[in-house]
């Protein structure tokens, strides 16, 4: 893995992402205007493939345009790559640029690539740093889907679920308690990086959506080890949430050969990588960060060196993950 800083160190601009249909837009466009107008003013961008809601006011919102002649025809991740590294460079190269980009996602777009390409991409390295993936949820159309027997979600919703920092349930009081109850459990079984709320029941502050620096150091898992990978009848398949864990120190040889060997043998399937890893030979825990086949690293120093902590911990989402040889390949990598 290539080595990198803390965003905060390089005065790089932090992305929210926003995924999950019409109110991803309406969220967007609301947090835009609660920094805009907050106790400490933000000028906030906001980068969508449709139009701005009436309610937006003067907020830059860029609607992105396709970059004709300059993507593969017919890829998916090459169109969303480049139009969406063309846009973020329109808003930061302003007369006065944005202090944070909200970039909301559409139900069809695949939000492991466009945190992809925000990781990846030279551009964008030196310009913006992931901040957090933010999902919307409608409670209604998810209690609906359950109660008459349809998978949850489609294969590209489950993912955007698996990897959210946050994900935020509308309409809630619109539903039964017991409703409410099987889509919280039905999201908590299919998500274990994030924070699940129902702002209508318990709203929540600006403060948990923006500024998480959720994709640097150790993962917030909950708990469990891992979800079971889960089929529904039409086939769906719903992605897995490996925890490793290690009390102790790591070979710095073999961890990066574990590293190496995860990324080349289920690179195209892994939709999240994070950890946070003690190393021998290092003053701080080296953090690691990645989507399929990209992963970064840099060193954890939030912390002193003698406050170092030797658990170790990595978390991959992803499909197709056999979790006992995970972990045990993990494991062998501590040091002798």
């Amino acid at each position: 893995m290539s080595n990198d800083l803390p965003w905060a160190d390089r005065g790089l601009t932090p992305v929210t992402v926003i995924a999950g249909g019409h109110e991803a837009a309406v969220l967007a466009a609301r947090l835009a205007l609660g920094l805009r107008d907050g106790v400490c003013p933000e000028q906030v961008a906001v980068v969508a493939e449709a139009p701005a809601p009436e309610s937006v006011g003067e907020i830059a919102w860029c609607v992105v345009r396709p970059v004709e002649g300059a993507r593969t025809e017919g890829c998916d991740c090459c169109r969303v790559r480049l139009d969406l590294v063309g846009a973020i460079r329109l808003v930061l190269e302003r007369p006065t640029p944005p202090q944070r980009v909200l970039v909301v996602a559409s139900e069809s777009s695949d939000v492991s690539t466009i945190a992809q390409t925000l990781l990846s991409e030279p551009a964008m390295q030196r310009l913006v740093d992931l901040d957090g993936v933010v999902v919307t949820v409608d409670a209604v159309a998810q209690a609906t889907r359950v109660a008459l027997g349809l998978p949850f979600d489609d294969e590209m919703g489950l993912a955007r679920l698996a990897v959210a920092d946050r994900v935020l349930v509308s309409r809630a009081d619109d539903v039964t308690d017991d409703a409410l109850g099987t889509v919280m459990r039905s999201l908590r079984t299919i998500n274990r990086f994030g924070f699940i709320a129902a702002p209508a029941l318990s709203p929540i502050d600006m403060s948990a959506i923006v500024d998480l620096r959720a994709w640097h150091g150790a993962p917030p898992l909950g708990s469990d080890r891992m979800v079971e990978p889960v089929v529904v009848a039409d086939g769906t398949r719903w992605p897995v949430t490996v925890r490793c864990e290690m009390d102790g120190f790591c070979d710095a040889d073999a961890v990066d050969g574990w590293f190496d060997h995860l990324i080349a043998q289920h690179g195209s399937r892994i939709l999240r990588l994070q950890g946070a890893v003690a190393v021998v030979g290092h003053e701080h825990r080296v953090c690691c960060r990645g989507v399929r086949s990209f992963a970064i690293s840099h060193s954890e120093t939030e912390h002193r060196a003698d406050e170092r902590s030797p658990l170790s911990i990595v978390a991959v989402v992803g499909y197709g993950l056999d979790a006992d040889a995970v972990r045990a390949e993990f494991e062998a990598t501590r040091a002798r």
